[in-house]
């Protein structure tokens, strides 16, 4: 198997499945999806096998990990064998779920990667409004979108837009005005 070069906008449903199922097994997430974004696959023994599974299951085919198996090179390339033909799809319906799990870890992300930077700008005192929106904005996405998440992000938001009213507090954010934000304006009085 030939190292090949993947962009995403080659990606049909059982790759973006395959990548998804990838993602969930070595529990690595945040950096697969970061190269998602940027087009990128992530490890090369990684890269060859997957574009060939890809290739076996588009055409129909099934894939015969014991032939992989036994012409793996190395430790790491037995183990990716294994891991990825653990969670191969086998109809459009299970593709459809991966797919469909992938989104919801990209989302997710957006939503923690905005709490946090709320909570860095809260320690560096730079607290404003739009901080605390963002943060309502979020608590109110996660506990619509994906209730089973709601209490974690939500205890997040909490603890930032406590910052934010110590920071009324201090003088740092104007007092008193009712935001429209109704945890903001709950825990500001």
């Amino acid at each position: 198997m030939s190292l090949i070069a993947f962009s995403s906008t080659t990606w049909g449903p059982v790759e973006k499945a395959i990548l998804s199922a990838l993602a969930h097994d070595f529990g690595e997430k945040e950096r697969i999806l970061d190269e998602v974004q940027a087009k990128d696959f992530f490890l090369p023994e990684a890269q060859s096998l997957f574009t060939y599974m890809a290739e076996e299951i588009n055409a129909g085919r099934s894939v015969d990990c014991a032939s992989l198996l036994a012409t793996a090179s190395n430790e790491t390339t037995r183990n990716l064998i294994i891991d990825i033909s653990a969670a191969i799809p086998t109809s459009p319906t299970q593709a459809d779920s991966h797919i469909g799990k992938l989104k919801e870890l990209s989302r997710l992300r957006s939503i923690n990667r905005a709490i946090e930077e709320a909570r860095l700008k809260l320690e560096r005192a730079e607290p404003s409004i739009e901080i605390a929106t963002g943060l309502e904005t979020a608590m109110r996405d996660v506990e619509t979108d994906a209730p089973s998440q709601a209490i974690t992000i939500a205890e997040c938001a909490d603890k930032a837009l406590e910052g934010v009213k110590a920071a009324m507090n201090r003088g740092c954010l104007y007092a008193g005005i009712p935001s429209g934000i109704p945890k903001l304006d709950q825990i500001c009085g």
